[in-house]
């Protein structure tokens, strides 16, 4: 009842003040780790963009050759070629100079394998409508961008929610801390596991 009371005091243009406030401050973070991080230096990222790319043109399901964690798509060559770039993985000596310059055709149509075969579509069809309209690098950071919006606006939901406590400052407080560098870097990645983190949070907090 103090809940709903709290909720039925706050006026409407102050909780969407604090989702935007939050939205924003949340997403700055990940927008500059979106930038500073290499094309697929992050946890798996070629995989996340080849199951993006092949959920968005349909390829849901894709084959699955012999393992029941990874499958097979066709895609753009660009988005194949993301494999080839974290060619500085595990080596802290080399920069991302390393990564090697995409051959042929960067639109035409490859098979290729992804490890997220498995993984629920919805993420992926969203995070891959970037890969219709832009292609290469700019595609991939695009592709970032979306994840990074996503995160960010369900981490605002989160502490709009709090706020309509009666007493919220230890929960937002609480909240605050909870979203740690570690979110904010998946957050500015294609990795669904940032998007877990703060629908997580925002399920709770409603």
């Amino acid at each position: 009842m103090r809940l709903s009371n709290r909720a039925a005091r706050t006026p409407t243009h102050r909780r969407w003040r604090t989702f935007a406030f939050a939205f924003l401050v949340t997403l700055a973070p990940m927008l500059a780790w979106t930038l500073a991080t290499p094309l697929s230096a992050s946890p798996d990222e070629p995989a996340h963009a080849i199951r993006a790319a092949a959920v968005v043109r349909g390829n849901i399901v894709g084959e699955q050759p012999g393992q029941t964690w990874s499958m097979t798509a066709s895609v753009p060559r660009w988005v194949a070629h993301s494999v080839e770039l974290p060619c500085m993985a595990f080596h802290s000596e080399i920069s991302a100079a390393c990564q090697p310059a995409l051959r042929g055709d960067p639109n035409e149509t490859v098979t290729t394998s992804t490890t997220a075969g498995v993984n629920n579509p919805t993420y992926y069809l969203v995070t891959g409508l970037p890969s219709l309209v832009m292609s290469g690098n700019a595609g991939l950071y695009a592709m970032r961008g979306v994840n990074a919006v996503l995160t960010a606006g369900l981490l605002a939901f989160a502490f709009m929610a709090l706020r309509q406590l009666a007493h919220n400052r230890w929960a937002t407080l609480a909240l605050s801390v909870s979203v740690t560098p570690m979110v904010l870097f998946l957050g500015g990645v294609l990795n669904p596991n940032g998007v877990e983190v703060a629908a997580g949070a925002s399920l709770l907090a409603t």
